[in-house]
């Protein structure tokens, strides 16, 4: 026998950034598919017309490339099962509402908003659970027929709901969880096809699976409360119902909650987490690194051991230039394995090393050069004493810079933290850099004799 074809989805609601569980959802869903050697198809759910956002497509899709997701069918790539956009698809969503009405799984319900929050209101009021109370699901021909000419002359339009079993079970298997059963007296009679015209999701989620041919549904545990209803539409159509796994939610490291775009979390320093995907997109963190937990570290890891240093120097290039430093590529490229093993995030590279690309040099205070136990004079000294060694140091390179400046802070009576500390703050101007001599190499002979005179001025 032939195995069946793995097909899996994520279907994201354009309404703004990838929050990263939804990522770690695709990605589950891509993975499974691979590993399968089956098809990962992606499908916009933009039938929330009040929250649709039309940038957000763009957003979703430059977040799943650069993760390294790519899909089989879908926008921009096209299928046999298209469209891939809700929006596009009303015709089906319709014809099979209509089915359901016809095939007494569904009926219209005609009352109006305001009736809908006093039927609310008035279980509160009576310690009853909220929720609608069937009323044009029970009424009698003739009722129904004052009810939709109530809702005509209203200048409104009935929507659809689905007709939930009111005793009994519903029970599905889930590939993360085992058997799941609810008790269908807790369910309500859910809307599934609104006054617009547009679906809800639990109609055009079932009608879509089914007619995409997915075999496999991977989503966030948020979305298990809806399986009975969902459950109740596969059994309503006859159609051979896909496998479910429900994963757990991404949790708050200080142990409080889900991960929440609202109220987004802090690590033990007070620092906040990102949450959302283009966070870590403009934060400079590499894809190939995203997870919640050391993070950073992790990041740093793959700077240092899992790129090349071409493909380090074009991601350092960006954070660069988009903190308005003209960029060098030949510097760069020089620049680029002395940061490697330094910084943890892309970004980083801009207070470490952003001096190497400034119009001007930008010297240090006095207060920044002088190390600890020193004063102005021996810094003085030590910077004059360093200017006549650079000045005949042959090779300038890493390795004669060295040799050149070995015992010369024992015989100023420095320990090498106080001389090597004065040395790299005068070139640099910062106090955190790239190594001292590495940096004095790639600047050269006359620029480090520039900015150690313009220091020594300043003393």
């Amino acid at each position: 026998m032939t195995a069946p074809v793995v097909r899996t989805r994520f279907a994201p609601s354009p309404t703004g950034s990838l929050h990263i569980g939804g990522l770690r959802t695709a990605l589950w869903a891509w993975l499974f598919a691979r590993h399968h050697g089956g098809k990962f198809i992606l499908r916009i759910e933009d039938t929330d017309q009040k929250r649709f956002d039309p940038t957000a497509l763009q957003t979703l899709m430059e977040a799943l490339r650069w993760i390294g997701i790519d899909w089989d069918e879908g926008p921009e790539v096209g299928g046999e099962y298209g469209p891939y956009v809700q929006s596009e698809r009303l015709d089906h969503y319709q014809k099979w509402a209509q089915w359901l009405v016809d095939h007494d799984h569904a009926y219209h319900c005609y009352c109006s908003s305001e009736r809908l929050a006093q039927v609310t209101k008035d279980k509160q009021a009576a310690g009853l659970p909220p929720g609608y109370d069937r009323r044009c699901r029970f009424a009698s021909p003739e009722e129904r027929e004052r009810l939709a000419a109530e809702c005509a002359a209203e200048g409104r339009k009935p929507v659809i709901r689905l007709k939930m079993p009111l005793d009994g079970e519903t029970r599905f298997t889930d590939l993360v969880r085992g058997e799941v059963v609810f008790e269908n007296k807790d369910v309500q009679d859910a809307v599934i096809l609104k006054a617009d015209g547009f679906p809800t999701y639990h109609l055009a989620v079932v009608i879509d699976d089914h007619l995409m041919q997915i075999s496999h549904v991977t989503r966030a545990i948020e979305w298990l409360p809806s399986a009975p209803l969902h459950v109740r539409l596969w059994q309503a159509f006859g159609w051979e119902m896909p496998q479910f796994a429900h994963l757990p939610v991404m949790l708050n490291p200080n142990g409080q909650g889900k991960m929440s775009k609202r109220k987004p979390p802090r690590d033990a320093k007070g620092n906040i987490i990102p949450v959302m995907v283009h966070d870590y997109m403009n934060g400079g963190y590499l894809p190939e690194a995203l997870a919640i937990e050391k993070l950073e570290w992790i990041n740093g890891v793959y700077i240092r051991e899992q790129i090349t240093l071409d493909d380090l120097t074009a991601r350092l290039k960006k954070p660069l230039e988009e903190a308005g430093l003209t960029v060098d590529e030949a510097r760069l490229r020089k620049v680029a394995p002395i940061v490697q093993t330094r910084i943890r995030t892309l970004n980083d590279v801009v207070a470490m090393a952003g001096f190497f690309f400034h119009p001007e040099f930008k010297p240090p205070t006095p207060e920044q050069v002088i190390q600890k136990k020193m004063d102005a004079a021996s810094t003085k000294r030590a910077l004059e004493v360093s200017l006549a060694v650079v000045e005949k140091t042959e090779p300038f390179t890493l390795d004669g810079l060295h040799a050149a400046f070995s015992e010369l802070g024992q015989e100023l009576g420095l320990s090498n933290s106080q001389m090597f500390g004065v040395l790299r703050v005068a070139v640099t101007g910062q106090t955190v850099s790239t190594p001292t001599f590495e940096t004095m190499e790639i600047l050269g002979r006359e620029e480090t004799l520039a900015r150690l005179r313009t220091v020594i001025g300043l003393l």
